[in-house]
């Protein structure tokens, strides 16, 4: 996985797409064993943590980044 600066917040929707994009191999590579064992998925959990991706979900006037379904959508079907 590339290297990027995941201690600060994503600045703008696209950088949320960026980082979701780099965490996707990581993220496919454990999905299947966390649904067929039903195990722990903290360490998919910190890493979204960790790349500031839950900023999507808040609202833009409570200073997250979310301003609506274009947003949304964006990070949720992005495809590489």
């Amino acid at each position: 996985m590339e290297s990027t600066d995941t201690r600060t917040l994503p600045a703008t929707p696209q950088e949320v797409v960026e980082r979701a994009r780099m965490l996707r191999p990581v993220l496919a590579e454990d999905g299947p064993e966390i649904d067929a064992t039903g195990c722990d998925p903290a360490r998919n959990m910190r890493l979204l943590g960790e790349a500031g991706l839950h900023a999507i979900n808040v609202p833009v006037e409570y200073g997250g980044l979310w301003d609506g379904p274009p947003t949304e959508a964006g990070v949720t079907s992005s495809r590489r």
